[in-house]
């Protein structure tokens, strides 16, 4: 519809971030998160202290999180690399460059494959932090 060509495993990716998000009430969560924020911070009235050390321990949260979801393709991926880099000095004659391409492509869908059933309690633990550090900056 936006004449943009996606890869079709983002797409995938996208659709089943989006399905989890909504089965897990997070459009729910959205709109308790929006009255919160009204109680806690009336209009036309700012805090008194602002606290930094909360803020700053979500965005910690958030990046270890990330780098947990992340973790096992980055590995697994720095593995095939490398195994692909003592290929191509073993055998030079060969082009590994074209060979690794596919090879970490079917080794990416089947780490992802291998992963899925784990990606609902990691969204919930993401999820979950985020009303966790929230109820730390009202305090």
């Amino acid at each position: 519809s936006s004449n943009e060509q996606d890869p079709l495993i983002g797409v995938l990716l996208l659709s089943v971030g989006v399905m989890t998000f909504y089965l897990l009430d997070g459009h729910h969560w959205i709109v308790r998160s929006v009255v919160q924020s009204y109680q806690w911070f009336p209009l036309g009235h700012l805090p008194s202290t602002i606290p930094i050390n909360a803020i700053v321990a979500q965005f910690g949260s958030m990046f270890v999180l990330g780098v947990m979801l992340v973790a096992p393709v980055v590995a697994v991926l720095l593995l095939v690399d490398s195994a692909m880099a003592i290929a191509s000095r073993t055998m030079p004659q060969m082009n590994i460059f074209m060979l690794s391409i596919p090879i970490k492509i079917v080794v990416g869908l089947l780490i992802l494959a291998g992963t899925a059933p784990y990606i609902r309690s990691m969204l919930e633990r993401v999820y979950g932090a985020v009303f966790t550090y929230w109820q730390a900056l009202v305090r």
